[in-house]
């Protein structure tokens, strides 16, 4: 391996990506006094206080030679499927209840009449919601692992592309004279606005 760019073979002007990226981005920040003049309708005024203002810079260079960017972890549950899940065991939770409270109406009465009625429709309103309510989250569960494995396989697959991204651009070096972006243990190169593609290309090859 050649710590030298490969135009020229000379190690004078080079530097490592990640260094140059660090040097080429800055923040800070600043309080102090702040004042204006504000215009409302035609009638202007002054305007003062304290303000503390935070920030950052990035050179058009550091912003090409950025480091590959990590993928988001996708979360367990999605806020759609939480709502439904919630509200749709809130109501069978209450039709179930109200069924037990039929079914102890009736039976407080006879069983004859109207009131066997009132307990058979209380029972089956009882069994009847504590059934629904078991296939619901059943099947809110079952749709929702399907999703989740999903999401979550296509989320091991870019965390591997950009493991594998980072190192490669954790070996790279930037020649300040030829304006080249190259791989010391390959000895290929880019321009620095080609390197997302570069990577990607060693990682797909």
């Amino acid at each position: 391996m050649s710590l030298a760019c490969p135009i020229d073979n000379k190690d004078n002007t080079i530097q490592k990506v990640s260094a140059v990226v660090a040097g080429g981005t800055s923040t800070g920040s600043f309080s102090g006094l702040t004042s204006g003049v504000v215009d409302v309708d035609g009638k202007t005024g002054n305007l003062g206080g304290f303000s503390t203002l935070t920030g950052g810079t990035k050179s058009n260079l550091a912003s090409f030679l950025a480091s590959p960017r990590m993928p988001h972890q996708p979360s367990n549950m999605n806020l759609l499927i939480i709502f439904i899940a919630f509200w749709a065991s809130i109501f069978l939770i209450g039709l179930g209840g109200a069924g037990v409270f039929i079914t102890t109406l009736g039976l407080k009465n006879s069983f004859m009449g109207s009131t066997a009625l009132l307990t058979l429709t209380g029972i089956a309103i009882a069994i009847g919601s504590g059934i629904s309510l078991f296939f619901v989250l059943r099947f809110i569960i079952r749709a929702d692992k399907n999703s989740q494995k999903e999401i979550w396989e296509d989320y091991l697959l870019e965390k591997t592309r950009w493991e594998k991204s980072t190192q490669k651009w954790n070996r790279l070096y930037y020649c300040h004279k030829h304006g080249i972006v190259f791989d010391p243990e390959i000895g290929d190169y880019c321009e620095p606005s080609e390197l997302q593609k570069y990577i990607d290309k060693s990682v797909t090859d």
